[in-house]
């Protein structure tokens, strides 16, 4: 199948679109805020509401390929509000390749990139 030049763009620019609409830090600016001391989302107060303040622990926990750039953006989005990056503790499940440095966030490849079943490594990181 040939497909001409004009249209090999045009796919070129949607699937960039689709790709640049997930990227996690744009997702998070766009729909979370930390707005006086209190996670918003989508300029709403969480039901119940999840205030920041105080000195407990926040746990970062969650698993797949977008899980270290979402614990990232996610320990951005709560620095620029005002909570210390000391308070921000956590452990996600990434495929191997899907792992980076996240302040506080322990960043555990668990699974070969290619598959999808759970590995012994991935049970463990869950349980934990």
């Amino acid at each position: 199948m040939v497909i001409d030049r004009s249209l090999r763009d045009d796919l070129a620019t949607i699937r960039m679109a689709a790709v640049d609409a997930v990227v996690p830090r744009r997702l998070f600016t766009r729909r979370l805020a930390v707005v006086a001391g209190e996670l918003v989302l989508d300029g709403q107060p969480l039901t119940p509401p999840l205030g920041l303040g105080g000195r407990g622990r926040i746990a970062v926990v969650g698993g797949g390929k977008a899980a270290a750039g979402m614990a990232a953006s996610l320990g951005e989005l709560l620095a620029g509000g005002g909570v210390a990056a000391a308070r921000i503790t956590g452990l996600v499940s990434v495929p191997q390749g899907c792992g980076r440095p996240v302040a506080g966030v322990e960043v555990r490849e668990t699974r070969p990139a290619a598959a999808n079943l759970p590995t012994p490594a991935a049970v463990a990181a869950t349980r934990e």
